[in-house]
């Protein structure tokens, strides 16, 4: 299916209605959203990998991945995460398997929320479903490494990641890894290598790969320096795989304090603790602003390729 994005642009061009009332309240805008409106720098219907916008790179080689996964009988109503302690995190997705949503402004979202309620092949709903793929404090080489699979639910000698893309069987991965491997002092060149290998196992499985820049780490100056030498490896991996880009380091630049929490590396969460609720004030906070963002990549997703 030829991509048109059209979901993308109008719900990023709904969130500048929403700075603007945010503005008027005092509240920090959320401008690298949408980055120079009017001059047409959002649009992503050429299905380029793009480092200016939030979400890009859904193209034909999504829909190629996705031919050969309903081939595999992936399901095309299930996605995995693939991660560290941000992805395993109970604030991200899983409070909209509970109920705890008011999408607001983005109530078009509904129907992607109940087109990826599942079940997986786990018969599990993947909002919900804690992921063998996910852990805190884990990196890029910590998922490939079988000795790091949850024994209850892996074969002998599975990956986490091959033993995750098994039970799930999903048509999606999002996947973001990279803060521990910078915190790890990890080379740039063993990154790359397992990232590539990573997108490598997801295409093989017939799962579209979501990449997803890693948030500043303000924790130590020198630490936060680097991140952008690792997010350049995420994104050049998504233009040489051709697969789907999700900008969450954009997302979060003009966030009060990069949208994180006091450890200066996790996002932080809205004082009530409502992160899927989508309006102009809980969209102040990092986890919130994945939360949207997340949901908006696999609605691209569900309207230009899986339906």
């Amino acid at each position: 299916m030829q991509p048109t994005h059209s979901y993308t642009m109008r719900s990023l061009r709904r969130m500048a209605s929403l700075v603007v009332a945010a503005a008027t309240l005092g509240g920090a805008a959320l401008a690298t959203y949408f980055g120079a409106l009017g001059g047409g720098s959002l649009t992503t219907d050429d299905a380029a990998v793009r480092d200016d916008v939030v979400i890009s790179g859904i193209g034909s080689r999504a829909d190629s991945i996705w031919d050969a996964g309903r081939e595999r009988g992936n399901s095309a109503h299930t996605f995995a995460v693939i991660g560290d302690s941000i992805s395993a995190d109970g604030r991200f997705l899983r409070p909209i398997a509970a109920g705890e949503m008011n999408l607001g402004e983005y109530g078009d979202l509904q129907d992607t929320v109940t087109y990826f309620a599942g079940p997986d092949a786990r018969g599990a709903n993947p909002f919900s479903v804690p992921s063998v793929a996910a852990r805190g404090g884990w990196m890029t080489e910590t998922v490939l490494n079988p000795a790091n699979a949850d024994t209850t639910f892996c074969l002998q000698g599975e990956t986490p990641l091959s033993c995750e893309l098994r039970l799930a069987r999903p048509a999606v991965a999002l996947i973001m890894l990279g803060t521990n491997d910078l915190w790890g002092a990890r080379t740039l060149e063993t990154y790359r290598a397992n990232l590539e290998q990573i997108v490598r196992t997801c295409i093989e499985a017939g799962t579209i790969p979501v990449l997803s820049t890693i948030p500043p780490l303000t924790q130590t100056e020198g630490g936060n320096a680097r991140v952008p030498e690792f997010n350049a490896v995420v994104i050049d991996l998504a233009r040489q795989y051709e697969v789907p880009l999700w900008n969450y380091w954009l997302a979060l630049q003009d966030l009060p304090d990069y949208g994180l929490s006091a450890d200066h590396i996790h996002p932080n969460s809205p004082p009530d603790g409502q992160s899927t609720t989508f309006d102009a004030d809980h969209l102040q906070y990092g986890m919130t602003v994945r939360n949207l963002t997340a949901l908006q990549m696999l609605d691209a997703l569900r309207r230009d390729v899986l339906n």
